[in-house]
């Protein structure tokens, strides 16, 4: 989704078309809470089954596994809205932010008795700590549209043509990681 993404907001901005950028935001934004809501209430109803099969102790791993994909699928929106309008100053400082909160958070949780949970628990807790950064470092006018303006807006983005480039980049970059 993040290439996908990157794509479109690059169109936008070599189009200098900041309302088309503030839209495709709001738009993903919409679908990523829709689908991030749908897909945490399947997995928190299949956690029972997934910790049976998994062979898991607790279903926490589960549980902390929807606050993982919800973080992280913000994360994707935010990091391809940056890239796409260039800002790779912004990119590259949330990258190292991530890393170090990892490692830090990783340790603390490990040292403070938490063991594999701990460092399952670190990478949440750095996901949700980058995810709400990189909010903070997109530009203010992101999110400054009014409903009117997305309603006027909302034609212009292609979203049949975004989801229709979404598969075959999907397929290419699963092949590739396969391969690899």
């Amino acid at each position: 989704l993040q290439t996908v993404l990157t794509r479109y907001f690059a169109e936008l901005k070599a189009q200098e078309n900041k309302e088309g950028v503030q839209v495709l935001f709001r738009a993903f934004l919409k679908r990523i809470l829709l689908l991030n809501g749908f897909f945490s209430v399947i997995i928190f109803i299949l956690a029972p089954r997934f910790v049976d099969f998994l062979q898991i102790i607790s279903k926490t791993f589960v549980y902390m596994s929807i606050v993982a994909m919800i973080s992280s699928s913000f994360l994707v929106l935010t990091l391809s809205t940056m890239q796409g309008i260039h800002l790779f100053e912004r990119i590259a400082a949330n990258s190292i932010f991530l890393g170090f909160s990892k490692l830090i958070t990783g340790v603390f949780f490990v040292f403070a008795g938490l063991q594999s949970l701990g460092g399952f628990l670190a990478f949440v807790v750095a996901n949700i700590f980058a995810s709400i950064f990189s909010l903070f470092q997109l530009p203010s006018w992101i999110f400054k549209i009014s409903k009117k303006l997305y309603a006027q807006y909302k034609p212009q983005i292609r979203l049949k043509e975004i989801y229709g480039y979404f598969l075959p980049v999907s397929i290419a970059l699963i092949a590739n990681t396969l391969f690899i």
